[in-house]
């Protein structure tokens, strides 16, 4: 990447305005432009080591005295005499804190630089910022430290250190840390010198004062001109550090990065602070959506009010009060069904046949939706929608065989993850902390249960109510896909146990943004089980005659949701909107690893809008999959006019893309033949623009099968994206290779897919979750 470019990138943070509630432009969130700790509520003249690398013999003496210090095995000092070891350029590990690598010099052949290389402590550290349970701290003296008893080995701080020193103990199986230097905290806070200081033969290290060592820095270099190029390398670097350089060639040329002058937290807190300052965002888009819900809900019902004759009809009810009921429930009727619910009479046994468990699925009876029966009129749209019923298909087919050796494929790659650790399971390292597990059961995962919100926001918000078809497998298909992503991030982060940390208030970090995301989506989750709690309730309501007492408890239970339903519903609106655009502002705080053509300060609300985007086709192509998979005929009449919707999205999605890359003038990437610009091009073209035009047409819409492609491009393209961001455009320094998934990470992303299309299998067999076919019954 262009170091320069970068640069000019960061130095915008100050001037970005924070994300709102959809993280678009909402309000002035102005970075501090203060570099260092002082600006950033860290110690204001920490302490520090001046590393002159001129003075440097590379005798290593700092590296044995690392390992004794930190209670590692130094091995023989005849190891550290042996000048073969700078054949190779080495970095950090979890057994070696320090490194000294050796580079050639412009102005002595016959003497290399050193570079001594480890933790840098900077005065604001994205490793500290990232961290979702503050494992990581900076203390009063300067020094980063790490606490393994907090952490839950997401190994985020990896990622977002620009720097990229922290490692991983990928082969510990139970209690993997995350390892690198504390600055010899335990000495430093007696007094003492840290132990590869007090080694050093030359006095090449100096420890002192941070201020102090600057002002030494500068008098040798205004002394000696000849002998120091004119910078000290972590006096301005990514805000400053406490470890700064002196050296005689460019640092490039000694093995150290270009990196701008502003922090990279800078940005990612000023979109995070600036979306929940004073909760404004968060409470003004809840009030918003709950007033959308009245409002919309109010013209709804006074567009449904009888006139004329046909208050005659009203007062000669269709159907019983049960039936009504059981409507109301199918289509999201709320409050009117809780004022209906004390109307029920149980069900004569002469009329409840039972059926036999083993060879048909529980079935309930579908009654014509409410409004267009008792009010005498068709819903918006002009037809009457059926309560949803269970389906009486076969379960076991072929299909399912196939779905279950696929699930249990999925749970031998994840009990051998659990069973000898992630270094033996996967193919991430110490420069590829994130890999498949992230980018699609994380990324992708969540994005593509985007279909949850966006159809709860139509159908129960804005009230259209002609897309009551799909509401309930709209969430069916989310809550799995939340559900579903639990156990691929169990099987991601190093310390699984404890993965209940970000629930303890002491363990908040409000500056990181996976701590936002992972509280957000804890929430969500829990709601989205309470909106389904109602259609379990409908389930054991329609079986009075086999389990009154059930049925009865059932329907109890079913009156307090529902009362509840509406508040729940803006709520998860609300919650899926903050945490699908924070999700992109994951990758914001690695503007040195992420390829230009991805990274962006505009990213929270890209994947926002992608996630809308991908919402609607992800709900029409699971509902013409299912109808197809059980021989249903679809429900073509709501699934066409709402695709319409997507093209809407699509659009938007691609005006801003192509807008934001136009601002930040990284269209020159797209032409230089590599992986990644012939990855983003594949992105668009496939995943945007081709089913933007597809859908823009009529006969596209109304045709099962185009309708289907289009809406895969879609949902492909979305999964494209994140594994452009999250694996394709990650490009770490000191990589010595690339990452390519294991077989069981991909065993493990396959079975969870598999177990998603078996579990609503499931749902829609046992559960009201489809309703009734219109016109044809079903096809051969």
């Amino acid at each position: 990447m262009d170091g320069l470019s970068r640069r000019e990138f960061l130095r915008c943070a100050g001037s970005l305005t924070a994300t709102g509630a959809a993280c678009a432009l909402a309000g002035p969130a102005q970075a501090s432009a203060t570099s260092g700790a002082a600006g950033h509520g860290g110690p204001a003249d920490p302490m520090g080591v001046l590393v002159d690398m001129t003075q440097c013999i590379g005798c290593r003496r700092c590296e044995q005295a690392c390992k004794k210090s930190n209670g590692f095995d130094p091995g023989p000092d005849e190891a550290y005499e042996d000048p073969a070891i700078f054949a190779q350029m080495r970095r950090p590990a979890p057994d070696a804190y320090t490194v000294v690598n050796a580079w050639p010099n412009r102005h002595d052949a016959e003497r290399p630089v050193y570079a001594k290389i480890n933790c840098m402590h900077c005065n604001h550290p994205a490793c500290v910022s990232a961290c979702i349970v503050g494992a990581l701290n900076k203390q009063d003296d300067g020094a980063v430290t790490y606490d393994a008893w907090k952490c839950i080995g997401c190994r985020y701080c990896m990622v977002a250190c620009p720097f990229q020193v922290p490692t991983y103990e990928y082969d510990n199986v139970l209690t993997p840390q995350v390892r690198k230097c504390t600055f010899c905290l335990s000495r430093t806070s007696e007094g003492q010198r840290p132990a590869c200081v007090e080694a050093c033969p030359r006095d090449a290290l100096l420890f002192g004062k941070r201020n102090d060592l600057l002002q030494v820095a500068h008098q040798r270099i205004s002394q000696h001109p000849t002998q120091y190029i004119d910078h000290v390398y972590g006096e301005h670097e990514v805000g400053g550090t406490s470890w700064i350089y002196l050296s005689c060639v460019p640092f490039e040329e000694a093995g150290f990065l270009k990196l701008g002058s502003e922090a990279p937290p800078v940005l990612t807190e000023a979109i995070q602070h600036g979306v929940f300052k004073y909760w404004l965002a968060p409470v003004g888009l809840y009030g918003f959506l709950a007033t959308m819900m009245w409002h919309t809900g109010r013209r709804a019902k006074v567009a449904r009010q009888p006139s004329g004759n046909e208050k005659l009809e009203l007062s000669r009810p269709s159907s019983p009060p049960a039936t009504r009921m059981a409507g109301l429930a199918g289509n999201g009727g709320g409050a009117a069904m809780a004022t209906l619910t004390h109307e029920m009479a149980p069900i004569a046994p002469s009329r409840q046949p039972q059926a036999s468990a083993a060879t048909e699925a529980p079935r309930l009876l579908a009654h014509p939706h409410p409004a267009s029966q008792s009010l005498g009129h068709p819903l918006p749209g002009g037809e009457g929608h059926a309560a949803a019923a269970p389906v009486a298909a076969k379960l076991l087919t072929p299909g399912t065989w196939f779905l279950l050796a696929l699930v249990a494929a999925g749970v031998l790659a994840l009990a051998r993850r659990f069973i000898f650790g992630l270094g033996a399971t996967t193919n991430l390292d110490q420069q590829h902390p994130w890999g498949l597990w992230i980018a699609m059961d994380v990324g992708s995962g969540i994005a593509l249960a985007g279909g949850g919100f966006v159809t709860a926001a139509l159908v129960h918000i804005f009230h259209r109510e002609h897309y009551h078809a799909v509401a309930r497998s709209a969430l069916l298909t989310a809550l799995l896909g939340y559900t579903f992503y639990v156990p691929g991030l169990l099987a991601d982060i190093g310390r699984w146990y404890n993965i209940w940390h970000p629930t303890i208030p002491t363990m908040w970090q409000g500056n990181s943004v996976l701590f936002e995301v992972g509280l957000c989506v804890m929430i969500y989750l829990n709601v989205q089980y309470a909106e389904l709690a109602p259609i379990i309730c409908e389930r054991f309501m329609g079986e009075r005659n086999r389990w009154p007492r059930l049925a009865h408890w059932a329907g109890f239970a079913h009156k307090w949701f529902e009362r509840g339903l509406p508040a729940l519903l803006v709520l998860g609106v609300t919650l899926s909107a903050f945490h699908q655009s924070s999700l992109g502002n994951l990758m914001v705080i690695a503007p040195y690893k992420l390829h230009m053509l991805w990274w962006s300060p505009v990213s929270p609300l890209l994947f926002l809008l992608s996630a809308m985007m991908v919402g609607f086709p992800m709900v029409i192509f699971t509902i013409l999959f299912a109808s197809w998979s059980l021989k249903r005929k679809p429900e073509m009449h709501v699934l066409a006019p709402l695709s319409r919707y997507i093209v809407v999205f699509l659009a938007l999605y691609l005006a801003v893309k192509v807008g934001d890359m136009a601002w930040r003038g990284t269209y020159s990437y797209l032409f230089d033949g590599s992986l990644q610009s012939v990855a983003w091009i594949a992105e668009v073209a496939l995943g945007v623009v081709l089913p933007l035009v597809l859908l823009s047409r009529g006969t596209v819409r109304r045709s099962e099968r185009w309708l289907a492609a289009s809406c895969l491009m879609v949902i492909l393209g979305v999964v494209l994206n994140r594994l452009n961001v999250f694996v394709i455009g990650y490009s770490p320094p000191f990589a010595t290779r690339s990452y390519f998934p294991s077989l069981t990470e991909f065993a493990l992303s396959i079975g969870l897919v598999a177990a998603l299309l078996l579990a609503y299998r499931l749902a829609v067999t046992y559960l009201p979750i489809l309703e009734p076919e219109h016109g044809e019954r079903a096809r051969a």
